[in-house]
């Protein structure tokens, strides 16, 4: 249930850098309610919003990486300014990471469900 939690951080290591000595590691979170919503309201089935809705996400769920640098060896210091040096494809991968620390699947609704009854029962 810690997802749902908009303080809890997830370290993340991009498919493209797994097994390396040292990857980038991203630290995201979840959405609230509110942020998945505006993202939702952002894009609204716009098809030509499309990537302004995964920045969007990532404004709200990218909270820090380490170990980000560019081809030269320049660390890649954490700012939301920087989110163009983040190459295409990981801000994709990055983005659905994001809405899946977001959304509430089948195992954590079935955990969700488990812990309203035993605290009803409890009361």
């Amino acid at each position: 249930m810690s997802r749902l939690d908009p303080h809890v951080r997830f370290p993340y290591i991009c498919e493209a850098e797994r097994g390396l000595e040292n990857p980038t590691v991203f630290h995201l979170r979840g959405l609230t309610v509110a942020e998945y919503r505006m993202c939702e309201e952002f894009y609204s089935g716009d098809t030509s919003k499309v990537g302004e809705f995964g920045l969007k996400v990532l404004e709200f769920g990218l909270m820090g990486w380490d170990d980000f640098t560019y081809d030269d060896g320049e660390i890649i210091p954490f700012s939301l300014d920087n989110l163009s040096a983040i190459p295409y494809f990981i801000q994709l991968e990055l983005y659905n990471e994001v809405i899946n620390l977001s959304e509430v699947n089948d195992s954590l609704y079935n955990e969700l469900v488990f812990v309203t009854k035993w605290g009803d029962w409890l009361n």
